[in-house]
């Protein structure tokens, strides 16, 4: 796991768990090989804390290979709890086998822990 842009290491009271990473929202991320290739199936699952949002698409997570993150991968995800789409949505999106599948969610509460629990299952037809 590589951090850029300066993300910082929290513990408790500012954590939901013993420890977590803390991101000033000014382009700090972490970056981790993973090889999902062969994978069908992931459940994504994190706690959150938003400060606010923003409709600008800065996004929770995303996995793909780069320069184009989901977008390049037939096994890639997106986690846009800033989603310009719809106004105001929390988005959750998956390029499987036979295009684009987006969710939109309610977004939740700003300036509150949330737990996020996401499957993402890309086998069968038109998925």
């Amino acid at each position: 796991m590589t951090l850029f842009n300066s993300p910082t290491w929290s513990g408790q009271p500012a954590c939901r768990a013993s420890g977590c990473l803390s991101f000033e929202g000014r382009g700090d991320y972490v970056s981790a090989t993973v090889d999902l290739s062969g994978t069908n199936a992931i459940t994504v699952a994190f706690w959150m804390f938003w400060t606010q949002f923003t409709d600008n698409n800065s996004l929770a997570m995303e996995f793909g290979p780069e320069p184009f993150g989901f977008n390049s991968s037939l096994t890639g995800f997106v986690i846009d709890p800033n989603s310009s789409q719809g106004g105001g949505t929390f988005e959750v999106g998956l390029k499987g086998d036979g295009g684009y599948n987006q969710v939109p969610f309610a977004r939740p509460s700003a300036a509150a822990w949330h737990h996020c629990a996401f499957v993402f299952e890309k086998g069968g037809a038109g998925r």
